[in-house]
């Protein structure tokens, strides 16, 4: 099967002039031989990887013929994209009942990425493909890309286990539902450039920990319980911002963050802090924003420690699958004294603005 060539929107500059090849024509000729005559793997297919060639080649094709600020050398890309993973659907099983509709699709007209998104993507459940959609069309939508994302979650750990259950025990090379959510979270951040409104950090501090909290991947099962805020750090998002979701989570103890949950979003607080504290000593820094921040971080320390059931209490583990209570207690006061180290007590201020 062949895909054929893309109906592409003309630009306004003739291809030709006096039997002569102008610089569009010489350029489009040049794409089109790049893309029919590569063997490339790499160059194919190093920005899909999920498998789903039809809906790919499709996306993958629209963006190519687009009128977004897209040039030559993407264009090819995407082109050359489109063209591998339909190539690729004939070795694909999961087409087989789809096989004729595919080919008639795809040598047929190219689609509208509106089209491509309501009757392919999102009535299929690719929830990944759909923020990657968002995130080329510049969509906005912030009630949309939320809602996207959870059902993301859940397919992902979904499918995760399901893997898991079919190879039965001992097969250890299997991605753990958390891992595989955390690699899915990981893989949009890097295609997107965390883009703030298809990667919305706010809600995915709290959508992540939550999922850890609500579907026991965490120390339950043998994962580390910071894992939803160690992902954030991989993606060199700054200690603040993560502190301020993590304090509005705090704060307004939404569904999931309530009661004895509430015990571990203090306890991934105070490991967001003693992180933040330990890279300003090592790069001596204590006061590069100010003493404020360090004032409002104690406070918040000392409002977390309020929130912890008393050290009178004793009901068992409060906090399954994270720190025992007396342990946060203990550290909260540690960390809560290297912030004082390095403040000079200035004015209490917010940090939120800093």
């Amino acid at each position: 099967m062949m895909l054929s060539t893309p109906r592409c929107r003309p630009s306004s500059e003739p291809e030709e002039i006096d039997g002569r090849l102008t610089l569009i024509g010489t350029k489009r000729l040049e794409a089109y031989e790049v893309v029919n005559s590569t063997d490339d793997e790499v160059f194919h297919l190093d920005l899909y990887e999920w498998g789903r060639y039809f809906e790919a080649a499709e996306v993958q094709a629209e963006l190519a013929c687009s009128d977004f600020n897209l040039g030559i050398k993407e264009r090819v890309t995407l082109l050359s994209h489109a063209k591998a993973n339909a190539q690729r659907l004939n070795a694909d099983p999961r087409v087989e009942e789809r096989k004729e509709e595919i080919d008639q699709a795809l040598n047929g007209q190219v689609r509208d990425v509106s089209e491509l998104f309501n009757n392919y993507a999102d009535q299929a459940g690719y929830f990944d493909i759909c923020l990657l959609i968002y995130h080329v069309a510049d969509y906005r939508n912030s009630t949309t890309v939320e809602t996207t994302w959870a059902s993301l979650i859940e397919q992902t750990h979904d499918e995760a286990t399901r893997r898991m259950q079919e190879a039965g025990p001992g097969i250890s090379a299997l991605l753990t539902p958390y891992e595989s959510v955390s690699q899915k979270v990981l893989n949009i951040a890097h295609r997107v450039s965390l883009d703030s409104f298809v990667f919305p950090i706010k809600f995915l501090v709290a959508a992540l920990s939550r999922y850890s909290i609500e579907y026991g991947q965490d120390g339950q099962i043998g994962a580390n319980p910071v894992w939803p805020i160690t992902i954030f750090f991989e993606l060199k998002v700054s200690h603040i911002t993560i502190l301020n979701a993590l304090e509005d989570i705090f704060n307004a103890q939404d569904v999931g963050f309530t009661g004895n949950n509430r015990i571990r979003v203090i306890e991934l607080i105070v490991y967001v802090v003693d992180s933040w504290q330990k890279e300003c000593k090592r790069r001596a820094n204590s006061t590069a924003r100010g003493d404020a921040v360090w004032q409002s971080m104690k406070e918040l320390l000392d409002s977390c420690e309020e929130a912890l059931p008393p050290a009178s209490m004793s009901m068992g583990n409060l906090n399954p699958g994270g720190a025992d209570v007396a342990d946060i207690r203990r550290e909260v006061r540690t960390v809560r004294r290297e912030v004082e180290a390095l403040s000079d007590r200035g004015p209490a201020g917010s940090m939120r603005f800093l």
